[in-house]
Order: structure tokens, then sequence, then C-alpha cells
């Protein structure tokens, strides 16, 4: 089961009850959760499953359906970003992959959709991917999420910043389409 995590919110929506019944839950030992650096509690989903079952409450099939894992590409070039559709396996891919074609929209659709991985391109004229790559590593809500920085060999620098804000993999464009694929499918598997 991709064992994502839930907020309180998600979980009081689930049961319909308030974010304080989940809260109580958790402090009475009967949800097993734990706090983020900034207070905030996390469900993972199994554990959620398991309490439902525990105490008699319905379990949603379709809630707990296996999800496909969630791709932000993150690129203002079409071509590239075609290359890349096509390194993930394109629209019959076993991923959910989404796009960005800036720093502003990815912010966006990072906190809408919450990807599992974010490759960003390091050359774009439309954004500081650096910064981009900073955020999402120093904001608990999102510091989980897989990076992958894409860049040239002129932009070697920029590679050495993107690690040392965070980034879990740097690449040189052109790359092999097959080791697009792998790594990302590596990092995804480390995640769990």
């Amino acid at each position: 089961m991709n064992d994502r995590l839930l907020t309180t919110s998600e979980v009081a929506a689930y049961c319909q009850v308030t974010n304080d019944g989940v809260v109580k839950w958790i402090k009475a030992k009967k949800l097993r959760a734990y706090s983020t650096p900034g207070g905030h509690y996390r469900i993972r989903k199994s554990d959620f499953r398991e309490f439902l079952e525990r105490y008699g409450m319905p379990v949603d099939s379709e809630f707990f359906a296996e999800e496909r894992k969630k791709i932000l590409v993150v690129q203002d070039e079409g071509e590239v970003f075609d290359l890349i559709m096509r390194a993930l396996g394109g629209d019959g891919s076993e991923f959910s992959i989404l796009s960005a074609k800036d720093g502003y929209e990815a912010g966006l659709k990072i906190g809408t959709h919450k990807p599992d991985l974010v490759i960003l391109d390091v050359r774009s004229t439309h954004m500081d991917a650096v910064e981009v790559c900073k955020k999402i590593k120093l904001d608990p809500g999102t510091e989980g999420i897989k990076i992958v920085a894409l860049t040239n060999e002129v932009a070697q620098g920029a590679m050495q910043k993107a690690y040392q804000v965070g980034a879990d993999l740097c690449m040189t464009q052109p790359f092999p389409m097959e080791n697009l694929r792998r790594e990302v499918a590596r990092l995804l598997d480390s995640q769990q």
C-alpha cells in the first residue's frame, strides 16, 4: 500500500468529525501519529486504516487504493519537457506527471498536489531553481519531496548549489532516458 502521510484535517474529513476529535484520538493513543517539528500531527495511511478496522468504522477501498506516485516537472522548454515525459513513460506511465513552467506555478502545484518528486531545470530562465529547491527542503510540509535537478556541463556551479540546498540528485543534460527513469524510480522507492 502506498503509505502516504495524512493530516488531521484529512482524517477528520474522512470520518466526518472535527480536527479536535482527531487530536483527541491521537492523544488517547487510539490513533497512531507523529508530530512534525512545527507541532502538526501526521498519520500514516496504513495506521489510519488499522484504526478504522479496530474500531469497526467503514473502510473506503477507493480511498486506500494504491496511488500512483506524483512527479512535478518544472520546465519552461517544451522540447525538454517532452524528452522527460518520454523518459518517464509518457501518458501511459506508472507515475502521475504534472507540469509547471516557473517557480510560482511550481509552488502552487506543490501546495495543491503534494508531489512525491520534483524535477527542476537549473538552467531555466523563468525561475531560480536553486531557490525553489531550498524552499521545498526548508518547509516541514514539503521537506520529504525528492528533488532531481537537471543541468548542463556549463552550469556545474549551479549543480553544487542545488546539492547544498537539498537536491537528492543532479543530472547533466543530455542524459540517457533510461538513466532518468531508473534514478526517479530509485528515489521514489527510497521514500517508502
